[in-house]
């Protein structure tokens, strides 16, 4: 798909690029400066299960096929991690959510997640942490599970590990 000129709706900037991603066929917009938007799906278009949850800035889901998708996101909950509140908490129930059906509608509250899953998304990982689907079963079953992540630069490290 050759890009086509867009304007952006907030008029943040007028000369922005519209694209298709190559790897899911989401449209994204690229501006001047370099930055990239998209919209957020409330559903992944997966079918191959869960991999990782990747801790960044949006949160991404890796399938065990490979494929790489924006974390869905509920319009009324944004999801995060590393605090007490509703970003981690809505994060938590997502991630019980798709271990179950890779294609599980977002979290629109951030409650009914295991314990386990709360503790894991409250605890305040380096940016760029890759947590396994692993640690993520270990977690919302209540096992240990070391705590060893990856960070995008390749890594290892466990929850004492700084960014």
């Amino acid at each position: 798909m050759r890009p086509a000129r867009v304007h952006v709706a907030n008029g943040v900037d007028t000369n922005a690029l519209a694209s298709a991603d190559g790897g899911v066929g989401e449209r994204v917009v690229h501006s001047d400066n370099g930055e990239a938007a998209t919209a957020v799906p409330q559903r992944l278009p997966a079918t191959s299960p869960l991999a990782e949850v990747i801790l960044d800035k949006p949160i991404w889901i890796r399938t065990a096929d490979g494929n790489l998708y924006p974390a869905p996101m509920d319009p009324s909950y944004g999801l995060n991690w590393g605090y007490g509140g509703g970003g981690p908490g809505a994060l938590a129930l997502l991630i019980h959510r798709l271990l179950d059906d890779v294609t599980a509608q977002a979290a629109e509250h951030p409650g009914d997640a295991p314990a386990g899953l709360d503790q894991l998304t409250e605890h305040k990982w380096p940016r760029g942490a890759v947590l396994p689907r692993q640690m993520l079963e270990a977690a919302r079953d209540g096992r240990p599970s070391g705590h060893l992540v990856h960070r995008r630069d390749g890594v290892a490290c466990d929850v004492a590990c700084s960014s």
